[in-house]
């Protein structure tokens, strides 16, 4: 019988059954991740990088015995269809640039502009953040 405040976990599995599922896991995303970066465009890249969270959600459930939530499942649902549609919609065929387009490219006032007050904002953000988390001490 639990009191209040105290959690029930499971017991911990033995270190020779979490070695080989976990040796699969951190294969396949070592050598899926050389092999995706040398093959796909960005586009795709991303919506992968978001599936693989899915699949930490999935094992952090199936190994560890963690809580998979309603929100979980709605963020997985997002996250896959996300996913899913950047896949068919994301391609956009765009010529390549030299360094010279991009030159160009980077120094138009707007470009600069946007991004001067994007780094602005960043640095206000992470200034209001840190005061907040000062105050808290």
């Amino acid at each position: 019988m639990l009191g209040f405040g105290q959690l029930h976990y499971p017991p911990p599995r033995p270190v020779l059954l979490n070695t080989p599922p976990i040796g699969i896991f951190i294969s396949s995303n070592i050598l899926g991740s050389l092999f995706q970066i040398a093959s796909l465009p960005v586009v795709i890249l991303a919506p992968l990088g978001a599936v693989s969270l899915l699949w930490n959600a999935f094992f952090a459930r199936l190994l560890l015995g963690d809580v998979f939530s309603a929100w979980m499942i709605l963020g997985t649902i997002l996250i896959a269809g996300g996913a899913v549609l950047i896949a068919i919609f994301g391609i956009v065929p765009e010529p390549t640039h030299s360094l010279e387009d991009l030159l160009v490219l980077f120094n138009r006032p707007a470009f600069v502009v946007y991004f001067s007050l994007l780094g602005f904002f960043v640095a206000v953000a992470l200034v209001v953040v840190s005061g907040l988390e000062l105050e808290s001490w």
